[in-house]
């Protein structure tokens, strides 16, 4: 009977470590290939993880992130310590923060300002706090576009102004 038990365990131990290295190449995969940014920070809000689309928004490799705080990656942005409030507030309270837009230039962009929509999330394991997650996709096209747009919609409403003008002064 003794024995049957010890094989029953190692049995229910070899799924569980299989399942775990599932979950584990699941989330590799996922880190590899995603379009977007996607990073994990520890309690201390130093890079654990980040994957190659983030590192590329930053202009870094991602061996130059991991083991860093985000005031090393990002120098000289004023508004780090507020970001690392945040980041703070949200582990404590465990509520994520969502569709945060962000704007910057970095490393990788120094003459042009990019903007970012960030969600920023608490990651937790055994009920404790271990970290927090992001994920970063660069909208810089999209809010250049809308400018434009706007830009091209306030042109128009001067010029039918203008043009209702003129034709009231030259037919009274």
């Amino acid at each position: 009977a003794d024995v049957t038990e010890r094989k029953k365990n190692r049995m229910v131990l070899r799924d569980e470590v299989r399942q775990k290295e599932e979950a584990l190449a699941l989330l590799d995969a996922l880190f590899e290939s995603a379009p977007i940014g996607l990073g994990f920070w520890d309690r201390d809000l130093r890079y654990v993880r980040v994957n190659k689309a983030l590192a590329e928004l930053h202009g870094l490799p991602v061996s130059e992130h991991l083991g860093r705080a985000v005031d090393e990656i990002l120098p000289g942005r004023g508004d780090v310590k507020e970001l690392a409030d945040k980041w703070r507030r949200i582990q404590e309270t465990g509520v994520p923060e969502l569709n945060v837009v962000l704007s910057r230039r970095t490393p990788a962009f120094p003459d042009q300002e990019r903007f970012w929509l960030e969600n920023w999330y608490p990651v937790t394991a055994g009920g404790q706090s271990i970290g927090l997650a992001a994920t970063v996709v660069d909208i810089t096209q999209e809010v250049e576009s809308r400018r434009r747009i706007e830009q091209s919609e306030s042109r128009f409403r001067l010029l039918s102004e203008t043009a209702g003008q003129l034709l009231r002064t030259e037919h009274p």
